[in-house]
């Protein structure tokens, strides 16, 4: 019988238990969310496409990958909607949008790489977030 020294079985459960790996098979949830002094943090995002459509849109805690506000959907082309979140100081928030096959930002679920769609959570009014036709 092989010996398994004990720092490598400690290093081996704690990289186990600290996982946010989706598991089906409990009713626990995949991660935390992250704790910590909180922030507020004031959006402001705008569909100015006039296509007759409103995407939807959501933001997302990229630091915890587990905390989302949203989803919430534009009534009207061109009307501001405002959004003031209570987040965990220091973490990443993301805006992601989506509209049938279309993202902008993070995308739905902040499943895609963006430029400039992500902050840092602080006592902070961002500038208006548009989403244009492109």
């Amino acid at each position: 019988m092989t010996k398994i020294p004990w720092p490598f079985l400690m290093l081996t459960l704690a990289l186990f238990l600290g996982t946010c790996a989706d598991d089906d098979t409990t009713d626990e949830p995949a991660c935390e969310p992250a704790t910590g002094p909180t922030a507020t943090m004031s959006w402001v995002i705008a569909d100015v496409c006039n296509d007759g459509q409103g995407p939807t849109f959501a933001l997302y805690d990229a630091t915890d990958n587990c905390t989302s506000w949203g989803d919430y959907w534009f009534e009207k082309f061109n009307q501001p909607y405002g959004l003031t979140i209570s987040c965990v100081r220091g973490d990443k928030i993301c805006m992601g949008a989506w509209l049938d096959d279309g993202y902008w930002g993070c995308g739905e679920g902040c499943k895609s790489g963006c430029e400039g769609c992500c902050y840092t959570c602080d006592d902070v009014d961002l500038p208006q977030v548009s989403l244009d036709c492109e």
